[in-house]
């Protein structure tokens, strides 16, 4: 396979990098009224529909913000711990939804998509507000940063009644570079702008600057009307030779969540300089015609292809991307009238690697296509499906949930609808362990993390319960092709007071379920020499749990019960591993993950005896147990 530059960003929302000329028939340091009227504008933004956005939010450690602010239209949220926040059915427009953040401490942050119709994944990194300078009214003075970037202040300011401002200021600045892999979830809305003619375009960056001013007891201020600051930028190395003489600028409108142009800046010295009349993000951009583009993946059934991430590629402008959501559909914002690339691919723990290719466009309109990628093509891959479901304590399906599913540095968060999860994932063969937790949205309650194997294709995680402080039973399994069991015991509500057992005595560890009149099965793993935690494994039987080896076992009895009513079934002759992830102290937690291959009897009637026959050999089981320890 081919490698392909990696996806950061979910749209196509990345800085395009390309060549431009432009005349330099202005003033440069001139500041213009715009005849832009986003009232009109916003006509461009289509009809009204209904999404679903589920989004991750950030800080510039990649570390997540709880209690941030999100908006989507007029449907609210807050993120929880993870930095997530789920809002289901916004209204939005056809080709345009703005989802706006805030939050104290952090500068206010936003993104624009053109929505899709499955599930609109967004991620936005919110910038500190973190002042870099301090400046006083009335007097003219410069703030620098050490990359040479710098705002000039005239010392007239007002706050957010328009009211003059006297006393200190506090400057917050940031400069955000179009080489920075961050840039794209650091900056606001989207490349899309409404020019000075009140017409679309989609933007090139060499640069912007955020810039804020707070008083001193932290109100909003910003330049007196008739005022003007001046802002300059350095131009990446890589941009300078084709960084045209003078430039348009742009400011971003946090009220409808597009650039809006507002002057120009000249090139100096290998900065961007020109005079603004406010304060926001600036942004130094040249314009080019656009048009909306959404396109699909499936295999050769037909089922669609999500997780895949796709690139864009302009002779002119450069590459952009997305990935694709559970119906394969990934929109956004391309060139017009440009014969373009496209590349789609996975992203997992041996990189990112090309699967389809093809030339698209040139495009007047509007467009979308379908593309297939073949089954023989999907082949070199290994595709993974994990399903399950996801309860409260109360045993109720979670309406307002998703699941996380990690492997490697590879993440994928997706909704659970009424309680059911389902997640494409693709990955190399490097590994087949994989962690998950479920999220209960409106309870802010989750699962452990569960460490867990794939069973290739289809990993079936069973029911998976949400509970404070995870206070329960759990046990789940699934031997070959017999259905998923699992119990639970919910807290305060026992099944039975030796059920479900987690007993450690001198050298042997005991868990599982004791009692075959507790449920159709009795399942018993246990671990000859405990030493703790750790992966320990099973080799083909019993074992002499009075002799020194270190193994574990697993013993089922009335396996089959479960799938076809015969009664007097068993597996045994465990090979495999079993991992204890945690081990706690007498009523604390203990959780186990096992895998591996075990023989399945069945008693059967031999001459008027009861036999074992053995009915399928090395058949696949895994499953997992979370259990209060007894002993």
């Amino acid at each position: 396979m081919k490698h392909i530059k990696p996806i950061y960003y979910l749209f196509f929302i990345m800085c395009f990098l390309f060549c431009c000329e432009a005349e330099d028939n202005s003033n440069p340091n001139q500041v213009f009224i715009s005849n832009t009227d986003l009232e009109a504008f916003s006509e461009n933004f289509g009809s009204d529909i209904q999404r679903d956005f589920l989004g991750t939010i950030v800080d510039t450690n990649n570390n997540p913000i709880a209690g941030v602010s999100v908006s989507v239209g007029s449907s609210n949220a807050t993120t929880d711990s993870n930095g997530i926040f789920i809002i289901r059915n916004a209204s939005v427009q056809s080709h345009f939804a703005y989802i706006k953040a805030s939050k104290e401490g952090f500068i206010n942050a936003s993104r624009s998509v053109v929505p899709s119709t499955g599930t609109n994944k967004i991620e936005i990194m919110m910038l500190p507000e973190n002042s870099v300078g301090n400046v006083s009214s009335g007097t003219q003075e410069t703030i620098n940063l050490p990359n040479s970037t710098s705002v000039k202040l005239n010392g007239s300011y007002v706050d957010e009644n328009g009211d003059a401002y006297t006393g200190n200021v506090n400057v917050i600045m940031h400069y955000l570079n179009p080489e920075d892999e961050n840039m794209a979830l650091q900056m606001p809305g989207m490349l899309y702008a409404a020019d000075a003619d009140n017409e679309e375009r989609l933007l090139q960056t060499f640069g912007m600057l955020a810039i804020d001013l707070r008083g001193e007891n932290g109100e909003d201020l910003n330049i007196a009307e008739g005022s003007t600051a001046e802002i300059s930028a350095p131009i990446p190395q890589s941009l300078m030779s084709s960084a045209p003489a003078t430039i348009p600028l742009w400011s971003f409108d946090e009220d409808y969540g597009v650039w809006v142009e507002e002057g120009e800046a000249v090139l100096e010295n290998g900065n961007y300089v020109g005079t603004v009349r406010h304060f926001s993000f600036w942004n130094y951009d040249v314009p080019v015609d656009l048009v909306n583009y959404c396109a699909t993946f499936i295999d050769g059934e037909g089922n669609p292809l999500s997780n895949l991430s796709v690139i864009i590629t302009s002779p002119t402008i450069g590459s952009s991307g997305g990935s694709t959501n559970e119906n394969g559909e990934v929109c956004g914002l391309i060139p017009a009238e440009e014969s373009l690339e496209l590349a789609a691919g996975i992203q997992d723990t041996c990189g990112l690697n090309t699967l389809f290719e093809t030339s698209i466009g040139p495009f007047s309109t509007d467009s979308s296509d379908e593309f297939v990628i073949s089954d023989t093509t999907l082949s070199e891959v290994v595709i993974e499906t994990v399903t399950g479901f996801f309860v409260n304590c109360d045993q109720e399906s979670i309406t307002d949930g998703y699941v996380k599913l990690s492997y490697g540095d590879v993440e994928v968060i997706d909704f659970v609808n009424d309680g059911d999860f389902e997640i494409t994932f693709y990955r190399c063969n490097e590994s087949t362990d994989f962690t998950l937790t479920g999220f209960d949205y409106t309870s802010f309650q989750s699962t452990d993390t569960i460490t867990y194997n794939f069973s290739t294709p289809l990993t079936d995680m069973g029911r998976l319960a949400s509970c404070n402080d995870f206070a329960y039973n759990y046990l789940y399994f699934q031997v070959g092709d017999y259905p998923p069991s699992d119990l639970i015991e919910l807290p305060g509500t026992p099944f039975s007071d030796n059920s479900f057992v987690c007993r450690y005595q001198e050298t042997i560890l005991r868990t599982g379920i004791s009692l075959l009149t507790f449920s159709p099965y009795n399942i018993d793993l246990d671990f000859n020499n405990f030493n703790g935690i750790g992966i320990y494994s099973g080799d083909n039987g019993v074992g002499d749990f009075s002799g020194p080896e270190t193994f574990a076992n697993i013993k089922i009895d009335g396996m089959i019960q479960l799938g076809n009513g015969i009664p007097g079934s068993r597996a045994r002759n465990f090979v495999g591993t079993a991992e204890v992830l945690s081990f706690g102290e007498v009523g604390e937690i203990v959780e186990i993950s096992f895998t591996g291959t075990i023989d399945v009897f069945q008693f059967q009637n031999i001459n008027g005896a009861n036999e074992l026959v053995l009915i399928e050999e090395d058949a696949s089981v895994n499953g997992f147990m979370h259990l209060i320890r007894d002993l």
